[in-house]
């Protein structure tokens, strides 16, 4: 028994020491490409976003006109949407803490749900009045192109 717990003990000890043991050699990894390409951001940027990557991608023929247009367009909705989007999270915290007392007031439960719904709905207005917006800058063959990609709103491609 003497001798099992002694090998343990050099066992371990041998492996714990600095150079001993297998080693193994640091993979290199190709760059990314998307993480390459992207210049380096500043902050939290919607509107960067939409300059090459993002919004703006992928739509043939864009002129600088349009472009200008949509960025106004989309810092409009952000001007519109940002108080909306702080109710919502209010209202979704103050459900939270309804939920976890003892008793739960479904009542007052029920009324945070239905403010939670009404906002919601008002959001998911503006960000489809904002890609109507949007569809009418554009020709139609950049229209197509528009159209064939997620719309975020509508809970495909990336979320907001």
């Amino acid at each position: 028994m003497f001798l099992f717990v002694l090998c343990g003990i050099l066992t371990t000890s041998l492996f714990s020491q600095p150079g001993q043991g297998r080693q193994m050699e640091p993979r290199e990894r190709p760059p990314h490409p998307r993480y390459n390409e992207a210049p380096p951001r500043q902050g939290h940027d919607s509107l960067h976003r939409m300059q090459g990557k993002g919004m703006l991608r992928d739509i043939p023929g864009l002129t600088e006109e349009q472009s200008g247009k949509i960025r106004k367009s989309r810092l409009e909705l952000m001007k519109a949407a940002t108080p909306l989007k702080s109710v919502i999270r209010e209202q979704k915290a103050h459900l939270q803490t309804l939920l976890s007392t003892q008793p739960v007031d479904l009542k007052a439960a029920d009324q945070v749900a239905d403010e939670m719904a009404k906002n919601k709905a008002a959001l998911l207005k503006l960000l489809i009045r904002h890609d109507q917006e949007i569809r009418s800058f554009l020709t139609p063959d950049q229209q197509i192109v528009f159209d064939s990609r997620p719309k975020p709103f509508l809970g495909k491609g990336r979320k907001r």
